[in-house]
Formats: structure tokens, sequence, C-alpha cells
């Protein structure tokens, strides 16, 4: 069987539910600052021989897919989230993990991190010789960052695993996404920029995938975050407000590559202003690669590799911090992971 060439990396399922009409979907292109009516479905997202010209990771990729989509027509169709711990819930984890890892802005992080790594630090350390240097630089260049990106996929399903999941109802059907449409965030860690806060395991980590025109998935860790009064906690939905609205889908103009996908032309204008205020989230360079030499021996080096979050001062209706995670001091905030209390708290129980 020949190897599919035309390789997307946001399936067509999902894009189909923000179709403005069958086989149609409107976007906005970032860059030019163009609306496009009507674009063709099947052309968005797609890159020729992204996962390789061969042709095994898109089938495999196809397999999970005919698994995953039923799961999230479901959701769509009953406005309701699958019982925790249920085989579906399961798969709408690993349909959000997958989805980190697969785009081109996840393959591009993973690009960064080598290029970064190989041109900012290694050249500058006198302990490798120029030859391995070169061995070093042959290494790098010949990483295929999509390959990584997708191999820590059950390592990420695991650590979002015991995430809460909240899902939020536009009635007006204003919703956008976009070719990387998972945004990570985390207000709990708003303002830290010394390292990274947005990991998997990380306390506070929130992952934000609008779903359809009408409802958006937040997953959220429960440990710091509660979800408002006012939503129906039991069914586990939230109605949005436009001030929501409006947050959520700039999450999607700062997350997106290139474009942003609607199903109501009429929305063009808004995305338009929304574009106008984000636009300052966007030119930025997130990736950070530092060296520590080790003081006690001075041949090993520690590389600390991360992403800073942008401050959104992001505001929602539905989702607040717990009290006793709103006490502790920022600069405490980002110590740990979710199974394990904050340092502080840590000590406060030992005396």
């Amino acid at each position: 069987m020949t190897a599919k060439r035309k390789q997307h990396f946001v399936p067509r399922f999902y894009l189909k539910a923000f179709q403005g009409k069958p086989r149609r979907i409107h976007l906005y292109n970032i860059k030019r600052s163009l609306p496009i009516e009507n674009a063709s479905l099947k052309n968005q997202c797609y890159k020729r021989d992204f996962y390789g010209p061969d042709g095994k990771t898109e089938e495999f990729l196809a397999t999970l897919e005919r698994e995953l989509a039923p799961v999230l027509h479901a959701i769509i169709s009953t406005k309701s989230l699958p019982p925790y711990r249920s085989r579906e819930h399961e798969y709408l984890l690993f349909f959000v993990a997958l989805q980190l890892l697969r785009t081109v802005k996840s393959a591009e992080r993973i690009r960064q991190l080598a290029d970064k790594t190989i041109r900012q630090v290694v050249p500058q350390d006198t302990r490798i010789e120029s030859a391995n240097l070169d061995n070093l630089r042959t290494v790098f260049e010949n990483i295929d960052p999509i390959q990584e990106s997708l191999s820590l996929l059950l390592v990420m399903q695991d650590a979002i695993s015991d995430l809460k999941a909240q899902l939020v109802l536009s009635p007006r059907r204003l919703f956008v996404t976009s070719d990387s449409p998972i945004f990570r965030y985390n207000q709990y860690c708003e303002g830290i920029q010394s390292m990274g806060v947005i990991g998997g395991k990380q306390r506070g980590l929130q992952l934000f995938a609008p779903i359809s025109p009408n409802l958006h998935l937040v997953l959220y860790d429960g440990t710091t975050y509660r979800v408002r009064k006012g939503s129906d906690r039991r069914s586990r939905r939230s109605k949005a407000t436009s001030s929501d609205t409006d947050n959520l889908n700039m999450l999607q103009l700062i997350s997106a590559n290139e474009n942003i996908y609607f199903s109501c032309w009429e929305q063009h204008q808004n995305i338009f202003r929304l574009a106008t205020t984000v636009k300052r989230y966007r030119n930025r360079d997130p990736i950070v690669v530092q060296e520590y030499i080790q003081d006690d021996d001075p041949n090993v080096s520690l590389f600390h590799q991360y992403e800073r979050i942008v401050n959104l001062s992001l505001s929602l209706t539905f989702l607040d911090l717990k009290r006793h995670a709103s006490q502790f001091p920022l600069s405490d905030r980002p110590q740990g992971n979710r199974n394990r209390a904050p340092e502080r708290l840590i000590k406060r129980t030992k005396l």
C-alpha cells in the first residue's frame, strides 16, 4: 500500500466539529491578519511527510483516531463528560496528550531546545574539544523533533491522568480552535519566569481544549483549583460568560502556530480584535536553556531546559484558586509536583 504523504497534525474528525458547512471551515491567518471564508477543511493542518515518508506513524495515528473520535462525538452530542476512570475518560485524556505532542508547534519546541543547547551553551564550554563538538552537532541535527515529541506520549498521558475535568458551555457557539489546540497554563504560578511551570506533573497545571463551537474542555489540578459556585459540579459543567469566551479564545490565538478555525463567519471581526490584544504575547522566545557546572566536579554539568509561560493574569468566572493554595507565597508555588505538598507545608508538618 502506498504511504499517505499528506499527513495531518490536527485530525479532520476534530476540525469537522468547527466547520461552517460540509467540508468547509472558516479560518483566520494570524501572520497576514487575513480571514478566509469557507476554506477547504481537508487542506488544513497537514504537512507532506510530517511523520516520515514511510507512512507508518501516520497509519498508527489514523488507527488511534478511529478509537478516539467516537468519544469526542459523544461529548459533543450529549454535552457531558464521561465518568472518571471509565474507558472513555481515559481515551479523552489520551486524545489531549496526543494532541499536545503531535503538532508543528510541539515539534518546533523540541527543535528549539536542541538548537539552543548546541548553539548557546555547548560551544561556550571549554571542556569540549572541537572534534567532540562536531559530533554533538551531528547528533542534535539528526534528531527528528516530531518523533522525539511523540515518544513522550505515554509519559504525558500518565502525567495528566489525575487532572480534574470541567466542560464549559458557550450557548452562542463562539468558541474557536487552532492548529495547536491544547493550551497549557498555570494560573497558580503566574509571574514565575525562572523555571518551567507547565510540565505534566506540575502543581497548578491547566489544559484548555476547545471541543466544538459551544464546548470547551478544561483539565485542572484539583488540589489547587476549585470550581466556583454557580457551576453544575455534579455534571461538571459551567456556562461561559462573554468574558470567559473571549479569554478562552485568546488562549487559542496565543497557542496557534498559523491559523485560527471557527464556524460562524460573523466572528472574524472579533477574532481580529482579540488577535490585536494578544499580539505582544506571541512575539516572544519562551524556550530557555541554561547550563550549571557542578561545584564539586567541574567536569559535570546540569542542563536546565524549560518553557516560560506568559503572564496573562487570566480570570475565569468558573474556576478559582482554593483558599489554602492562595496562601502560599509565589516563590514557594513551583516547588514539587501535584503528588507532593509545597516545601513550606512539608516543613510545617514536620514541626
